[in-house]
């Protein structure tokens, strides 16, 4: 049996949640109460066509079984309007292509409020421990920008890790992030254009979402300084990246004072890609 849409969905915003708590520190939007359970508030449309949204808190424990996960979404002290309530996860998985940011500026301190705060790539690579756990209920690949073949503003190659159910995937992952240091800029329309071009997320028959994980504000595709031109080239890939590919997904998860800079320009990015900027 095909998930739906909103089964998919709501798998989509555990990983993006789970991934953004780790990098950011939010525990107003993800609290992690033990080693296998996690709940939040997540706001949703209810309508995929309508602006009507509504926040749920979500449980989620990951089992023993990863075909066995489920996720109960009903509203605190409100009857849910169509029983029964809740997001059940079956066996098909979805496709989900982390597309990070290993531009210079990662190599900078992260926001952690000491004075010996790690750079926000060594921040990164506490990563493995959420891999581990999101593979559970999701197929996972890695894009790096720009290339870690060399620093500026290429892309190619930039698809490191191609999206599979591999049991390993979170180690394959790691190995890449663990060999790759920090360098170049940040070019975001260009490693979305590749990415359309590589066909690693071409797959109509499983939901398919990207996530992307940057610290600032791309500029790799206008003369230095303009923001909105960047902001527009960015926005635009990111519409091109859909239209070839509809039903897919863009999340985008900032980390840094640097990405609250460019809040505007993912923000915006977020929006064409009907989610929220995390």
């Amino acid at each position: 049996m095909k998930t739906d849409r909103k089964t998919m969905r709501g798998s989509a915003i555990f990983l993006t949640l789970t991934i953004s708590a780790m990098l950011m520190g939010c525990e107003d939007k993800y609290v992690r109460d033990s080693d296998t359970t996690y709940n939040s508030d997540v706001t949703v449309p209810s309508d995929e066509d309508g602006p009507t949204t509504t926040t749920y808190h979500t449980d989620v424990t990951i089992p023993d079984d990863p075909s066995d996960v489920v996720t109960d979404q009903s509203p605190p002290d409100v009857e849910p309007p169509e029983p029964p309530p809740g997001i059940q996860y079956d066996a098909e998985r979805s496709n989900n292509m982390l597309v990070i940011d290993r531009s210079g500026s990662m190599a900078e301190p992260a926001d952690c409020g000491t004075a010996d705060c790690p750079s926000k790539w060594d921040q990164l690579l506490a990563l493995q421990g959420y891999l581990t756990e999101v593979m559970l209920v999701a197929n996972l690949g890695l894009t790096l920008f720009p290339s870690p073949l060399e620093h500026g503003c290429s892309v190619e190659p930039s698809v490191m890790v191609p999206i599979t159910e591999s049991q390993d995937v979170d180690q394959q992952i790691m190995d890449v992030l663990l060999t790759t240091v920090p360098g170049g800029r940040t070019p975001l329309a260009l490693v979305l254009d590749a990415l359309a071009e590589a066909g690693e997320i071409d797959d109509p028959e499983v939901d398919t979402n990207v996530i992307i994980l940057t610290d600032g504000q791309p500029n790799c595709m206008c003369e230095t300084g303009e923001e909105s031109c960047e902001r527009d080239a960015a926005v635009a890939a990111v519409e091109r990246l859909i239209e070839r590919y509809p039903g897919l997904d863009v999340y985008i998860i900032g980390f840094g004072a640097s990405a609250h800079d460019a809040a505007e320009t993912l923000t915006a990015m977020a929006d064409v890609g009907r989610n929220d900027f995390y």
